[in-house]
């Protein structure tokens, strides 16, 4: 029930009013009808709209018939429907700003809406409850509310309204869900098919989906162009940023380096000091040593000078003893002086001798000393003139990799080109395949109902010409042929493998009785077939009526087992030509493998087994071998056996398309190695501009080599002199060799006449040995022993001239070495601290080190890298623009991703078609990338099904015919009184101009429910409907929306139903309610009602 209130603006709108109250009650009852669904109207409460002071209505969860007077305000609940849920002026065909609905001399209006808020539809439950109010503030802007059940509002914003509509599938704008005024006045008494089908594209969301989807695709397109060229820039970004670390890391390297560098310069300054001390050092021990050979040569001479002075002494006494005897024995001392001097002769040549062979043994160790240095000098020559050709070798040999780079580059170059020329050629076969595919495909298309077409052009008229001369009894019995002709498969998807094992050429044979129908039939092919075509196989065989005994195996089919063949000469002939049941079909390669190579697992007379791919396997039936042979079937597009034109015709055209993806991909294959055919022939001109710049440097070093070998010979110019010297020196140590053998050979003669006289002076010995004899012999035996003192002291004196002169030389040595290492100790202590640097390690160690460093810091000055403080300003502005770069490729992403989320507009479209009859069928096409025109045909054929059942319950029959082309939606009707309808024909059909005012309306309103059957809205409403109707025709519709409100599929949906006529003729259920609008006062009643 309702009515109308005129109360003041300042009473609360809240959850303790009587309105809440009496919604909450009314609704108690009906409670369990609404469970479960979300969206359905509680009740709906207005204040200042339009004609409505203040005006509440609470309404039954099914079915509501609202009646009253025109201006009374029914058409201000369906406008306060559209507007409070978010829909704009337009949809209401009543105003165009939300400020146009304030009622005349108010500032604002407020519209409440209470629906049902559970079931799985509903809108944040844990939040809102299980009933939500949406509360809208119109003034001059307008502002939107949610009242959860518990009374607590929240201030949204219209996209959460709009989510919530969303949510419940409330369509406010869809001109059927809420059919207006001036919709109904419009199109129930109009008969245009262009506006039936606009009406249907907008009830559907076809018009909002297609809309929707062109602009994606043009969104799409220009944020992938946009994403693109943020790749590229990105990429280019990336390729110098990374070029420029590269180089910061080069250059904090040579920094490192650079440090390094002083610390091993100050280190190898130590390392000399060390050095020096350590050369001074040995000097001191040298001349210690020395200082103590000359002190020690000093006393022996000491002690030989005190001896021989003894000596004189003791001969000076003895001969003043021995002068007195003399003159008596002066006969025997003559001879024996003779004797003694003679001797003393030989002892001095004999001394003599040793000093020469002491002289030569000397001048043989010098020599063999000089030889040794000179040795010494020779061999760092020839090191030198090895470390020199070695620095040669090692240009040629880095002239020789580099020389060898650019030869894998060249052939690098020449391996891509080859790689593009042979993608080339396959892409050219794959043109062919594919032009060979379509001319197939349009020769199935052009004459799907002719078969023998793919047999050939001309296999028709062969046919027939076989036909006419067999009518002309010119061949025994018929022909048959081409035997493909003859054959249609069980499984269509086995029909490109049972051809393959069948044969091509068996399929195109043709088999006749005798051989004199095989020369008839060779004389018509002669005469139909174009000359430049083969001729077709013949067999001949006699024609057997009755069909040969089949053979099965219980768990794979055979070849055979696949065919419907209706004529038994065929089916016998193939048996014979092909062993067609023998030959197997199993699923997979293993499988076949399992079975087969095991005698055991062999299947009864089973020959060949085949799979998918075309491979043969030849069983091992206990008596040979298992064999298998890779096939090569890779198409499943039959080439004669009959099967589906449809069937074909979409095989055909996925493996078009799966070749022509195949040439894309390849073709982008292709652009890629085109790139890097660009990448190798820069870097092999990279490469041979290093080289050429070795080659330049490899003369400049080998100029640089020849100068020092140069320097070098200069510095060694006396090595022949050198060679000659130690030659000399060998010749002098040969000739000393020699002169001291003959000093001992003239020793050893010495020494016998020595002897001789001794025997001599023993003869002579008794004649003298009176103590004169005596003494005299020991004065001459102490002058001997002097003489050889005086020798020993001259050799002593030469030693120890020797030593001096050594030590005074060592001496300015260490004085030279002392001043050395004060100057190195001074020029390192400028530097650095000796305490840096306690153990320095050899010179020679940090001089290797030195050089590394020094040549590192000299290839990074001539690559001139720059400051690396400005170059690591320049990679962080870099590095920051990169990073840029990717937050917006990541944004422009993201978006794209969000646009080909809205291209899945079919799963949208089939969410808002559920449960209807509709939804099932885009069910089906859910799992294929289905067309526009097949969802078209599809929603068309949905609600023809529900337009056909509707007209069913008053007797009626038609059709719906769709024109997508020219926009119509046409619906042809036969007339009860036709007195053949149950004989249906199109002559009978007639369309809605033609028809009555009554069946007009009746048609129009079945074509409405039709489309509601396809729609998933909570609630519907429709104003005026029965404005053009007689009281007759109005009892019907009306009886028909009663009808289909009460239909089960309809009974989770709420219906409001706006008239302006008497609803007597109803009667108020448990799911109707009527309400009657109190009669509008005309003085306060306003146009908008």
């Amino acid at each position: 029930m309702s009515n109308r209130r005129n109360i003041s603006f300042d009473v609360p709108l809240s959850s303790s009013t009587p309105l809440k109250k009496l919604c909450t009650e009314k609704n108690s009852v009906l409670s369990q009808q609404s469970r479960g669904t979300a969206g359905v109207i509680k009740c709906i409460n207005v204040k200042n709209f339009m004609c409505h002071d203040h005006f509440e209505m609470v309404f039954n969860p099914r079915i509501n018939f609202i009646s009253g007077r025109n201006g009374s305000g029914k058409s201000a609940i369906q406008t306060a429907l559209i507007i409070g849920l978010g829909g704009d002026t337009r949809a209401t065909s009543r105003g165009t700003t939300v400020s146009s609905f304030i009622k005349e001399g108010k500032n604002q209006a407020i519209i409440q809406i209470t629906m049902t808020n559970n079931g799985f539809k509903a809108h944040n439950p844990e939040v809102y409850g299980n009933e939500i109010t949406v509360i809208r503030t119109l003034s001059k802007t307008s502002s939107f509310k949610i009242r959860a059940e518990n009374g607590q509002q929240y201030p949204v914003k219209k996209a959460e309204i709009k989510a919530l509509a969303d949510r419940f599938q409330i369509q406010a704008t869809n001109p059927v869900a809420i059919l207006n005024q001036n919709t109904a006045r419009t199109f129930l008494n109009s008969s245009d098919p262009k506006q039936k089908y606009k009406l249907f594209m907008e009830a559907t969301l076809f018009d909002a989906i297609l809309s929707k989807k062109v602009e994606t695709v043009n969104d799409l397109k220009l944020m992938n162009s946009i994403l693109e060229d943020k790749r590229r820039a990105l990429g280019k970004l990336e390729v110098e940023l990374n070029k420029d670390k590269e180089k910061l890391a080069l250059i904090e390297k040579c920094k490192q380096a650079f440090e390094r560098k002083s610390e091993l310069q100050n280190e190898l300054l130590w390392s000399r000091v060390v050095q020096s001390e350590h050369a001074k050092g040995g000097m001191l021990e040298k001349r210690k040593e020395l200082l103590a050979q000359v002190k020690d040569i000093q006393g022996k001479i000491d002690k030989k000078e005190t001896k021989e002075r003894q000596f004189h002494e003791k001969i000076a006494e003895m001969t003043a003893a021995i002068q007195a005897q003399v003159s008596e024995l002066k006969k025997y001392q003559d001879q024996h002086d003779k004797l003694q001097h003679t001797k003393r002769g030989k002892v001095r040549e004999l001394e003599e001798k040793k000093l020469k062979e002491v002289s030569i043994k000397k001048k043989i160790a010098s020599r063999e000393h000089d030889n040794c240095n000179i040795k010494a000098e020779m061999d760092d020559y020839e090191r030198k003139k090895v470390e020199l050709e070695e620095k040669k070798q090692e240009v040629r040999r880095a002239h020789k990799t580099l020389a060898g780079d650019k030869m894998n580059a060249e052939k690098a170059l020449v391996q891509a080109a080859t790689v593009i020329h042979q993608k080339k050629q396959k892409i050219q076969k794959l043109n062919v395949v594919i032009n060979q595919k379509e001319e197939h495909l349009r020769r199935v298309q052009s004459k799907q109902s002719n078969t023998l077409s793919q047999y050939g052009p001309w296999m028709q008229q062969l046919v027939d010409s076989i036909k006419e001369a067999f009518k002309k009894r010119k061949f025994s019995k018929m022909p048959r042929g081409p035997l493909g002709a003859y054959i249609k498969m069980k499984d269509p998807n086995l029909a490109a493998l049972a051809e393959y094992g069948l044969g091509y050429g068996n399929l195109r044979k043709f088999v006749v009785n005798t051989r004199e129908d095989e020369k008839e039939l060779k004389l018509i092919m002669d005469r139909v077939m174009p000359p430049n075509v083969a001729r077709l196989p013949i067999t001949c065989a006699k024609f057997v009526e009755k069909p040969f005994n089949g053979i099965r195996e219980a768990h794979y089919n055979n070849v055979f087992s696949n065919l419907e063949i209706e004529d038994p000469v065929v089916s016998n002939i193939l048996i014979e030509l092909t062993n067609c049941q023998g030959t197997i079909l199993i699923e997979d390669n293993k499988t076949a493998h399992a079975l087969l190579s095991n005698p055991r697992n062999v299947p009864a007379n089973t020959v060949l087994g085949y799979t998918p791919d075309g491979s043969k396997h030849f069983p091992n039936s206990g008596r040979g071998v298992y064999k298998t042979y890779q096939g090569s079937l890779n198409s499943k597009v039959p080439r004669f056996v009959q099967t589906e034109q449809t069937t074909l015709i979409r095989e055909l055209t996925n493996e078009i398309k799966q070749l022509k993806s195949e040439m894309t991909s390849m073709q982008q294959e292709i652009r890629a190695d085109e790139k890097e055919l660009m990448r190798c022939q820069q870097h092999e001109r990279d490469v041979a501009n290093q080289l050429s710049n070795l080659v330049s440097k490899l003369k400049k070093l080998q100029d640089d080599l020849n100068r020092s070998v140069v320097d070098e010979e200069s510095k060694l110019a006396p090595l022949d002199l050198y060679k000659e010297e130690y030659s000399n020196n060998l010749r002098d140590i040969d000739k000393c060799e020699t002169e001291l053998k003959q000093i001992w050979e003239e020793q050893k003669v010495i020494k016998t006449r020595i002897k001789q006289l001794d025997e001599e002076l023993a003869e002579l010995a008794p004649y003298l040995e009176s103590d004169e004899v005596t003494k005299m012999a020991e004065v001459e035996e102490m002058k001997t022993n002097l003489v050889r003192f005086k020798s020993d002291t001259g050799t002593w004196q030469s030693k120890l001239k020797e030593a001096q002169t050594k030590v005074e030389h060592l001496t300015k040595r260490l004085e030279d070495q002392s001043a050395m290492v004060e100057l190195y100790t001074k020029e390192a202590e400028e530097l650095a601290s000796r305490d840096l640097y306690p153990n320095p390690r050899p010179m020679s160690e940090v001089e290797e080190e030195l050089i590394e460093v020094q040549n590192l810091l000299e290839s990074a000055e001539e690559m001139g890298e720059g400051n690396p403080l400005e170059l690591e300003a320049a990679i962080s502005e870099l590095l920051e623009e990169f990073e840029r770069g990717k937050v917006e490729f990541d944004v422009a992403d993201s978006i794209i991703k969000t646009k080909k989320k809205l291209l899945n507009w079919g799963e949208n479209a089939c969410n808002s078609f559920e449960p209807s009859p509709l939804c099932l069928c885009l069910k089906c096409f859910k799992w294929t990338k289905y067309k526009t025109e097949i969802l078209l045909a599809a929603a068309v054929e949905a609600i023809r099904l529900s337009f056909v059942s509707t007209l069913s319950v008053r007797g009626f029959e038609g059709e719906l015919h769709m024109d997508t082309g020219n926009t119509r939606l046409d619906i042809y009707i036969v007339p009860r009184d036709n007195d053949s309808r149950d004989k249906l024909n199109k002559s009978q059909l007639k369309d809605t101009a033609s028809l009555s005012g009554g069946e007009k309306s009746y048609t129009t309103v079945a074509f409405i429910m039709a489309l509601w059957s396809t729609m998933a809205v909570p609630f519907f409403s429709m104003d005026e409907f029965d404005v053009f109707m007689d009281s007759i025709n109005r009892k019907n519709i009306m009886e028909l929306l009663l009808h289909n409100a009460r239909n089960p599929n309809m009974k989770d949906r709420q219906f409001l139903f706006l008239t302006p006529l008497d609803c007597s003729i109803l009667n108020s259920d448990i799911d109707l309610t009527i309400h009657k609008m109190l009669d509008p006062q005309r003085h306060n009643a306003m146009s908008q009602g």
